[in-house]
């Protein structure tokens, strides 16, 4: 299995760094917030959906009424070396 799941993150990184790739799986037109990895720096636009997702998980999860829930960007795996992906808006 350690084989196989480097040899998926091989084929991943292959990809072509003249080739746009889509980490998320959508290219899309929607609003979206830049994150950068906090160990190799890697940056990447990540679709709000996908951040609206993770947060709308957030929510349920707390247990809070929709006043006292205090929204926190999540923080995101990064494809390149699975460091932590963090947001870059600061106007969130």
């Amino acid at each position: 299995y350690p084989i196989m799941k480097d040899l998926e993150k091989e084929n991943f990184l292959d990809m072509g760094e003249d080739e746009e790739a889509y980490p998320f799986g959508i290219e899309t037109d929607e609003k979206t917030y830049r994150y950068q990895c906090l160990e190799c720096r890697f940056e990447e636009d990540v679709p709000r959906f996908i951040i609206d997702e993770f947060i709308e998980d957030d929510f349920f999860a707390s247990g809070c009424d929709i006043e006292n829930f205090e929204v926190k960007m999540p923080i995101l795996i990064c494809p390149k070396c699975n460091g932590e992906l963090v947001s870059k808006n600061t106007d969130e």
